[in-house]
């Protein structure tokens, strides 16, 4: 899912809460936070602002999800084609959607993709409820409420964007480990080689000295001492958020 189609989902969300924030400020004899709560006003309004944030995170996990999917395969398809064609041997074996559920659906972070979207959801629904009730107590303007509610919209946005790119990312290594466990099967070794790529806004320099390190027993050690499988699955925040790096594969012949 591209950073543009985030922004999309919850710009859209910001719409569709404005405009009933809107109305239900056009019912109200004054605006503040007394007035609001006359005749379940503002909790009708929260019931919506539930519905439509749930909906909107609900979307997105669902589009992460299917990335996660087209990114497992085309790595594990690609490395072993590659390996076929070097090999002249017969090594792709499609795998059931079963397993490779079992792969991407790890919580390699603590949480899985549907925790994660859940955190976002609550913690917005939180944000925007609560300025909502602030600002009808203090008797603020619609429009100021409005650029808070943006700010809020922005800051969630945000997160899901890194989340969506990690999320891909990490799948396309859990593919890698996918193409390296189904080569074992059929006797042949193969081992991944780290690549770092200079795309993120800054470079870990933990990642640029693991460039070009192969693993071993399956397993990359980078300085720090942290052990993983490959970019993106040590289950540390500081290695694996927006990290771009990749690998390739080294059959051992």
């Amino acid at each position: 899912m591209t950073k543009r189609e985030v922004n999309a989902v919850f710009v859209q969300a910001y719409k569709d809460i404005s405009l009933q924030l809107n109305d239900m400020v056009e019912k109200l004899d004054e605006v503040n936070f007394s007035e609001a709560i006359k005749y379940n006003r503002l909790s009708n309004l929260k019931k919506n602002v539930n519905e439509v944030l749930r909906d909107a995170t609900g979307k997105l996990q669902k589009s992460i999800d299917t990335d996660k999917v087209i990114a497992f395969k085309k790595q594990y398809k690609g490395f072993l084609e590659q390996t076929e064609n070097k090999l002249d041997i017969k090594a792709f074996s499609i795998l059931p959607m079963e397993t490779i559920r079992g792969y991407i659906d790890q919580p390699i972070s603590g949480l899985t993709l549907k925790e994660l979207m859940k955190d976002i959801s609550d913690k917005t629904i939180m944000n925007v409820n609560s300025t909502i009730v602030r600002n009808l107590i203090k008797g603020s303007s619609i429009s100021k409420t409005a650029r808070e509610l943006k700010k809020v919209m922005n800051t969630t946005a945000s997160r899901s964007k890194t989340i969506a790119l990690t999320e891909t990312l990490r799948s396309t290594s859990l593919g890698a480990q996918a193409s390296v466990e189904r080569l074992a099967e059929i006797g042949i070794e193969s081992e991944l080689i780290w690549e770092h790529n200079n795309v993120g806004k800054t470079n870990r320099e933990q990642h640029v000295s693991m460039s070009g390190t192969e693993s071993k027993n399956g397993f990359f050690t980078l300085p720090d001492g942290t052990k993983t499988r490959g970019p993106r699955l040590s289950g540390s925040a500081k290695h694996d958020i927006s990290c771009h790096c990749s690998v390739r594969i080294s059959v051992k012949e």
